[in-house]
Parts: C-alpha cells; structure tokens; sequence
C-alpha cells in the first residue's frame, strides 16, 4: 500500500473503533459522529500550524507564503504532537456542541486515536528517513527488516517508526481492555503513555523537528507530562501533604533529559549511558503521575 493508502486504512479503523467503543459506553451516538469531521479538520489544521509556529520568520511573508508555507504538503513539514492535540480538540468540540460531557468520549476515543497513531508511524516505511534512526553498519544481525529499514542504496537505518508504532499498538490494546477505570483515567493514561516513550524515539530520530540540540516534539510531551501533573496537584487537597512537589520532581527530570540530549550531542558520554539515564527520567516521571492521580483518587 502507498503511504496515502495507509493513512486512509488508519482514520477508518480509528474511527470505526471510535465509534464501537462509544456504543458500547452506551453513549450517544450522535456525538461522535459529528466528532469524526472535527478530528480530521483540527488534526490537519493543528499539525501543520503547530510546524509553521514553530519556524516563523519574518521572511517567510511573501507573496507566496499562503501557497508554499501555510499550506504546504511536505510529510515533514507536520507535527504529530500538534495532530494528536487536534484530534482531542476536535473530541472535545463535538462534545460541547452536543451539550454532552467530554470525558468519556475523551475515554472512548483514547484507545482508537492510540491505534490511528501507530497507523501513521507504519506509513512512515513510505517515507525514506523520516523514520529511521541511527545507520546500521553492513553485516550486523540487526541490519534487517525490521529492526532496520533500507534506503535504496541497501543502507539499513534504525526502525524508529516501527518502534513507535508498537507502543501505540500496545497502549492501544492496553486501555482497551483494562478495567476499573476512573472517569477520564483512560484518556488520561493513554495520553501519559504515547507521550513518555516519544520523549525516548524523538532523541533517536535522525530527521526531527529541532531548535540546535532541543527536539521540539520531545519538549512538547516533557511539557505535556508537566501539565498533567500540575493539574493533578492543582486538585488536591489534603493536610501535611506538599501539593506541588510532583511538579518539582518532573521538572526535575526533565531538566535530566535536557542535559542528556546536550551531552548526546556535545560530551563524549557513551550512548548507552545517556539513554539509561533518559529511562530513568522517564521511569520517574510515569511514577510521579501515577502518585499524583493516587492522591487525587484518596482526596476524591
């Protein structure tokens, strides 16, 4: 299949699932319906201005600006983390235009939107590097599909998007079936657990959008997390308890992963060290949400 192809197949299969999983919460229907045009139109329109915000210049004001910049079709000229924040605006839209909560929709198409995003990262085989990680020397057993992806010159390139299309497979499949689960949790975990692998895949990437060392998709989910957790904390009230210290504890590690992608880019720090040390930052920051919905859960 063409990339075009492949990212057709996904938005049908999110939005069946979307729509299985709302009847199934004996929701109504209608809602996420009118959802399904909303996610498209603020997935495209956030994607692509998020990329165009990120690299305003003033030379860019032309009078071809409107045709080659605000509306230009380069694949890597997108953001994903841009797209996902649409696709849960458009949620949230089609909820408020309905009278309805957004919540559970949010619940509902958390797991389908997981599934759309692992579509998107597969398509990616179609797109040369966009992808693809560190080169893979000729002759190493990990040189091969699909560990590895081949450009048409027969050099193998680190499957970054294939990576990153398995977590999503995984958190897809994970919140799908887990039960038990708080109003809003599922969205919520879903969200926690896309963007705190991708903060790991975006330092692997070889094509990225960047400002010098910083990956700015990578910025973007760190300070996802961040605000996730501060609105966590927000919330709570509960005596001899330090209400913001989580947030202190992410910020923490965030500053962790922020000298780790200086040192990977500046220091002779072997690699492996420096991720290790990224996975224990990540590790911690899962550990401090997790504490602060816990600590929600008991003020509730």
């Amino acid at each position: 299949m063409t990339y075009g192809t492949m990212l057709i197949v996904s938005i049908l299969v999110c939005f069946l699932y979307d729509l299985l999983r709302v009847k199934r919460a004996a929701l109504p229907v209608k809602t996420c319906l009118i959802s399904l045009p909303l996610i498209l139109l603020c997935a495209i329109v956030l994607s692509r201005l998020t990329y165009v915000l990120c690299f305003l210049d003033l030379e860019m004001f032309d009078e071809y600006w409107v045709e080659d910049v605000l509306l230009s079709k380069k694949i890597t000229e997108f953001s994903v983390f841009g797209g996902a924040v649409g696709a849960c605006l458009g949620v949230y839209l089609a909820a408020r235009l309905t009278h309805a909560r957004s919540l559970p929709y949010l619940d509902a198409f958390a797991p389908a939107g997981a599934l759309l995003l692992c579509g998107i990262r597969i398509a990616e085989i179609h797109q040369g590097r966009l992808g693809a990680g560190m080169y893979i020397p000729e002759g190493s057993p990990q040189a091969r599909f699909p560990l590895a992806n081949t450009n048409d010159w027969g050099e193998a390139f680190l499957s970054v998007f294939l990576l990153e299309a398995a977590v999503a497979l995984l958190v897809a499949i994970l919140f799908s079936v887990l039960p038990g689960l708080k109003a809003g949790r599922c969205f919520t975990y879903t969200v926690l657990y896309l963007a705190l692998p991708q903060i790991f895949f975006e330092s692997l990437r070889a094509i990225s959008m960047r400002w010098g060392f910083v990956h700015i998709e990578q910025l973007f989910c760190g300070l996802l997390v961040l605000l996730m957790v501060f609105l966590g904390c927000r919330k709570v009230h509960m005596a001899f308890t330090p209400r913001f210290l989580p947030v202190l504890g992410v910020i923490g590690c965030i500053g962790i992963i922020v000298f780790v992608e200086f040192a990977l880019d500046k220091f002779a720090i072997p690699d492996l060290l420096c991720y290790g040390i990224m996975i224990l930052a990540l590790s911690g920051m899962a550990v401090l949400e997790h504490y602060t919905l816990h600590r929600l859960d008991r003020a509730e």
